[in-house]
C-alpha cells in the first residue's frame, strides 16, 4: 500500500477527500445510512483513483497497463457462488484468482495480465447480464499527474497552495510530537 500512497503524496496530489476544495473537516468521511449521517473522523481518506466495476472482464485478453505507481489492488466485495467467468490471471506466474466475495488481491499493471469474460451471456430482455460479481479497483491512468498539474495551473494560486501544504506538515508534525 505505501506504493499507492506515496506517488500521489510525492507529487502532492490529495487522496479523495470529500471536503477538499469545499472546507470542512478534511480527515472526515461521511456517509448516510437510512436517516443517521456517521462520519469517521482522522480517517485515512483513500488513493485519488479508482473504479467500481460489475462482471469486470477485457476482450483484450492478456495486456499490461502504464501507471505511476508499481502495484494497483482490487477487492471484490460480491460474488454469487453460481456465476463462473471474470478469473483474473497473471501469465508470468501461471496464476489464475478465481474471484470470490469479500477477497482482495495486487497486480503490478505493467506486467502481463488479464481476465475471462464473464460466464453469463447478456439477457436480451435487460440488455445486461446477471450481476454475478462486483467490486472496486486502486488503479490509476498514467494521465493523472500531468491533468492534476493542468487543473492546478487554472485553478490555483501556486503559493496559496504551497502555503496550505507547509500548514498541513506543521500540524501533523505538532500532533506526531505531542503523541511522543
Amino acid at each position: 500500500l505505501n506504493n499507492i500512497k506515496n506517488w500521489h503524496t510525492a507529487l502532492g496530489i490529495p487522496a479523495m477527500d470529500t471536503a477538499f476544495g469545499f472546507g470542512g473537516d478534511s480527515e472526515a468521511y461521511s456517509f448516510k445510512i437510512g436517516e443517521k449521517m456517521c462520519t469517521f473522523h482522522r480517517a485515512e481518506m483513500a488513493p485519488p483513483c479508482g473504479v467500481y466495476g460489475i462482471n469486470y472482464s477485457r476482450q483484450v485478453f492478456i495486456h499490461t497497463e502504464l501507471s505511476p505507481h508499481c502495484w494497483s489492488i482490487t477487492w471484490t466485495t460480491f460474488r454469487k457462488p453460481t456465476f463462473t467467468g471474470c478469473a483474473f490471471f497473471v501469465p508470468q506466474y501461471g496464476l489464475m484468482v478465481i474471484q470470490a466475495g469479500n477477497t482482495a488481491h495486487g497486480w503490478e499493471p505493467g506486467q502481463l495480465h488479464g481476465t475471462l469474460l464473464p460466464g453469463t451471456p447478456p439477457d436480451p430482455k435487460y440488455c445486461f447480464p446477471e450481476i454475478g460479481q462486483a467490486g472496486i479497483a486502486i488503479v490509476t491512468s498514467i494521465r493523472i499527474p500531468a491533468l492534476y498539474e493542468k487543473w492546478l495551473q487554472e485553478n490555483c494560486d501556486l503559493e496559496e497552495v504551497a502555503e496550505e501544504l507547509q500548514g498541513i506538515l506543521a500540524e501533523e508534525e505538532a500532533e506526531e510530537n505531542a503523541d511522543e
